[in-house]
């Protein structure tokens, strides 16, 4: 999923399962100002 946050930045985030555990979100800033989507900074979420 793509969204904005309130500050204007650009947000790719997915959710994925490892193994039996809880579906765990990973979200990058995302730059789509050219003509393709180029992840940047990743956040770690626990």
């Amino acid at each position: 999923m793509l969204f904005r946050t309130f500050e204007g930045k650009l947000i790719y985030i997915v959710h994925h399962v490892e193994n039996d555990g809880p579906r765990k979100p990973q979200m990058w800033e995302a730059d789509d100002s050219g003509d393709k989507l180029v992840l940047g900074k990743r956040y770690i979420v626990k």
